[in-house]
């Protein structure tokens, strides 16, 4: 699964599965005809903002004391601890991970959440 957001004008994250090497046709056929038929995109979309929303105050005030690159930091680190908890493939990592990669969200896109 990935996970891409824009910023502007508010935060909009969104989710897509695509086929990994060694994967055969017809299972990603299963698997990408269940993410469009459970609506997973716009399920994992609605959480992914409220992860956000708890989040809130921590990432205000890494930002505060040092900016983008701390967001980042933070977000990543946050990542990295879901995925050992709930696995790599899981959308809350796969957020995150998109999340502290995007230098417009960590450089204050955040605060089109709040």
């Amino acid at each position: 699964m990935n996970s891409t957001l824009s910023t502007s004008p508010t935060v909009v994250p969104s989710f897509h599965v695509s086929q990994p090497a060694g994967m055969s046709t017809a299972l990603f056929g299963v698997i990408e005809n269940q993410f469009k038929l459970f609506r997973l995109d716009a399920a994992y979309s609605d959480a992914a903002i409220e992860l956000l929303l708890e989040r809130r105050r921590s990432i205000e005030e890494y930002y505060v004391d040092g900016g983008a690159p701390e967001v980042a930091k933070y977000l990543d680190r946050d990542a990295r601890s879901a995925a050992d908890h709930v696995g790599a493939n899981h959308w809350k990592p796969v957020f995150l991970a998109a999340a502290a990669a995007s230098v417009d969200f960590c450089s204050g896109g955040f605060k089109n959440v709040f």
